[in-house]
């Protein structure tokens, strides 16, 4: 097209050599200046649409590439946990015979609670609950993220089974392959274990495939290593959003009280931002992979079992509290009232 265009231009110019009237070289002039225009334009035209042709095709190759590497990425990640999830259950962590406080749950496999006004279903179907709590006294749920760690994790154990008490640990699956036994024994001692992903990643900034690696993996860890048939999922930051929300089947547990213990890493401190704000149905947030944490724990569950309070899992606070926790809702406390 560009050769013909070049060679009718060719021609008119010889046309307006041999011209000899001013007024047909005029219209001459103007008839190159319009032909010259439309064919710029076309020029342009015809280059925009193979340019957006091109960025077309390279999208539709990014999404074909960006489907085979997730692919790649989740069949790699399934086959690494698959293969620890072995070995896990072949050191038999899951015991057949149940501990004492076991024989002491509530049987909730099959409650589901039918909320009214639209609002979701509330399910306890997984959870664990002890007969041991007086719903008419108050109670509140410590919560700890980022372990476990085999060392300050253990001693917040110790401190939890000499007062016969019950916390939350939301572990970090990397994290699990060194710390089996310890998970293991806050399970039997009947504390709850939920995920806290497991890379402790923002989950906001990864596409659906690796948030599914991320909740998945350490979701069959907890299992294999618990039998837990309930994981509850405290996402890392705290960072959800709608989309999040919508493709997790399990409720979201955030916090009413940061004791900001990682900042501080003062035990009185710690303890003093729990003491100032506690109230019946908070859920407490630490982190058990510091030590100072743990020697705050030890003085905050004394203080609280002092006041009264009952130091139950995050399950248990939903079971009494709303008659059970929604799937897919974020949870900051649990005071009874909405």
């Amino acid at each position: 097209m560009i050769i013909l265009d070049i060679t009718r231009l060719i021609v008119l110019l010889n046309i307006y050599r041999m011209e000899s009237d001013n007024m047909n070289k005029k219209m001459l002039i103007s008839w190159f200046s319009i032909y010259l225009s439309i064919t710029l334009i076309m020029i342009c035209g015809i280059t925009v649409l193979d340019r957006a042709d091109d960025d077309r095709q390279f999208a539709k190759n990014a999404v074909a590439e960006e489907e085979s590497t997730d692919n790649k990425y989740i069949e790699n990640n399934t086959q690494v946990i698959d293969k620890e999830v072995e070995k896990i259950e072949k050191e038999t962590f899951v015991e057949n015979n149940a501990n004492d406080k076991e024989k002491e749950t509530i049987n909730v496999d099959d409650v589901v609670v039918h909320m009214g006004n639209g609002k979701a279903d509330r399910t306890n179907v997984g959870a664990r609950i002890f007969t041991d709590v007086d719903p008419d006294k108050p109670m509140v749920a410590i919560t700890f993220d980022d372990g476990p760690d085999a060392k300050s994790t253990n001693l917040i154990l110790d401190a939890l089974d000499e007062y016969d008490a019950r916390a939350t640990f939301f572990v970090v699956g990397y994290k699990i392959p060194d710390a089996e036994t310890t998970v293991k024994r806050a399970y039997d001692i009947g504390c709850e274990i939920g995920s806290h992903t497991y890379d402790h990643v923002n989950l906001t900034t990864l596409n659906k495939s690796q948030r599914r690696i991320q909740l998945n993996n350490t979701k069959k860890m907890i299992t294999a290593i618990t039998g837990q048939k309930r994981v509850l999922l405290r996402p890392p930051y705290g960072a959800t959003n709608e989309e999040i929300i919508k493709e997790i089947d399990t409720p979201i547990i955030l916090w009413s009280i940061d004791t900001e213990d990682w900042i501080t890493r003062d035990p009185e401190k710690t303890v003093d931002n729990v003491m100032k704000d506690v109230r019946d149905g908070s859920i407490i947030l630490m982190h058990d992979s510091y030590e100072e944490t743990a020697e705050a724990t030890i003085e905050l569950i004394k203080r609280l079992t002092d006041e009264g309070y009952q130091l139950v899992t995050v399950s248990e606070l939903g079971y009494h509290k709303f008659g059970g926790l929604a799937r897919g809702v974020r949870y900051g406390a649990m005071y009874g009232d909405e």
